[in-house]
């Protein structure tokens, strides 16, 4: 099974695939939502857990579109300048530093029966 950032980081490519292949629906459909909503759905594109290269989708995509839908691309471009390589997932990267693992307690996080991560309190 793969990983939660692998996954992800899968439905985001096929996520910006996607709104290159249907821009204007997209663009158009993003418009009718309130900013913090947009902001949102920019957020969760330009957001990776690994590194990878996504600047030149968001160039453009940004450049293409910048004059047709102004606001939508600003808060785009906002979203990629704060999360693009620059999120930390702590839940996901520390399974692999043990050293983390033994200082914070990492180990005593145990996923219940519906697959969500908790505090063990061992």
């Amino acid at each position: 099974m793969k990983d939660t950032g692998e996954c992800s980081g899968i439905f985001q490519e096929y996520l910006v695939n996607y709104i290159f292949s249907n821009e204007d629906l997209v663009l158009s459909y993003l418009s009718k939502l309130k900013k913090g909503h947009q902001m949102e759905f920019w957020q969760f594109c330009w957001s990776t857990v690994t590194e990878c290269n996504r600047e030149e989708h968001f160039n453009e995509l940004y450049n293409r579109n910048k004059n047709k839908y102004p606001k939508e691309m600003e808060i785009s471009r906002v979203a990629f300048q704060y999360f693009y390589n620059g999120i930390n997932y702590p839940t996901l990267l520390p399974y692999k530093n043990e050293e983390y693992q033994r200082k914070s307690g990492y180990n005593n996080y145990k996923k219940n029966f519906n697959g969500y991560i908790h505090y063990g309190g061992e």
